[in-house]
């Protein structure tokens, strides 16, 4: 069966598939500066915090150290699930937050684009996991101490009430992100919004770096292509859904998997076990001026897991 995203039906769910100098100087605030004497033994890494999505559960811990945390996230559900980890900002509530999450599956692109514009009031983002039965994915984010929130989002629908847990962080743990086998970044020029993957290749089974060097939320998560799929087939069909149309074929035949949505200026590590071959590399996040998913208005690039 082919999946299909669901920008062209906003009403019903908020999506359902689914270097410049910025980017140096984010890059570079990663690095670790070589010392001018050995350096000591690195610091053991604390195992994986492990995370099951169910429907109306999600199993995650109220307390950790903090420091350079991984996730684990897994779901058994078909429709596949989101785990969101925000930290809200000061003076907001649960409530206010969750508000804002779910309008931004309204009918009308103005209520969209007004309601990302809310979250972005509201919380900054950190990452997290989008995941289906078939691929867990893990992610890995520096935490300083403080009261943080996970987020079980349905993505597949507009209704669903999310179930959300607060996460309090305590004390610093590992200081530092671990290595990377590539990265991907989004850039932003002239007001448009793109991916830069060095080689358009990206490791099957690895450790991703993502950077978000813009101004906006955004996600990356990956999609199987089709076989035979090319860039106009991919054009075409979210030109297509741009226009509130609803294309019989789809060019992709996965759900999403990958990075929940980061913050302006943020970055993540994610972990990713997939099958090597031809995906689609997107993100779904709203843009906040036009109310549309950034996947339809570009935000996409074919990409080969090796």
């Amino acid at each position: 069966m082919t999946a299909k995203p669901d920008a062209g039906r906003a009403s019903v769910s908020r999506r359902r598939l689914l270097l410049g100098g910025a980017a140096g100087a984010a890059l570079a605030g990663l690095s670790v500066a070589a010392p001018a004497k050995a350096a000591p033994a690195p610091a053991t890494r604390p195992a994986p915090v492990d995370i099951v999505i169910h429907p109306d559960s999600f199993t995650a811990p109220g307390q950790l150290r903090g420091g350079a945390v991984t996730f684990r996230v897994s779901t058994p559900e078909p429709g596949g699930r989101s785990l969101l980890l925000i930290r809200l900002r000061s003076g907001v509530s649960v409530d206010r937050y969750l508000t804002a999450l779910a309008a931004t599956s309204a009918y009308d692109p103005a209520e969209r684009a007004a309601a990302e514009r809310e979250l972005v009031a509201c919380a900054e983002n950190l990452g997290g996991a989008v995941v289906t039965p078939d691929s867990r994915v893990s992610f890995t984010q520096f935490l300083l101490p403080g009261t943080y929130h996970l987020v079980n989002f349905d993505y597949t629908s507009a209704t669903a009430v999310p179930q959300v847990k607060p996460l309090t962080v305590t004390g610093l743990g590992v200081p530092r992100f671990p290595d990377v086998d590539d990265y991907v970044l989004h850039r932003e020029r002239n007001d448009s919004v793109s991916f830069l993957v060095p080689s358009r290749k990206l490791k099957a089974t690895g450790e991703h770096l993502v950077v978000n060097t813009t101004r906006h939320n955004n996600e990356a998560v990956l999609s199987r292509l089709a076989p035979g799929a090319t860039a106009e087939d991919v054009a075409a069909y979210f030109e297509a859904i741009k226009n509130g149309q609803w294309p019989s074929e789809s060019p992709v035949t996965t759900m999403p998997i990958g990075l929940a949505p980061l913050s302006a200026g943020k970055q993540a590590i994610v972990r990713t076990e997939l099958t090597p071959g031809a995906y689609l590399l997107y993100s779904y996040a709203t843009n906040a001026t036009t109310g549309h998913p950034r996947a339809v208005e570009g935000l996409y690039r074919l990409i080969t897991l090796v």
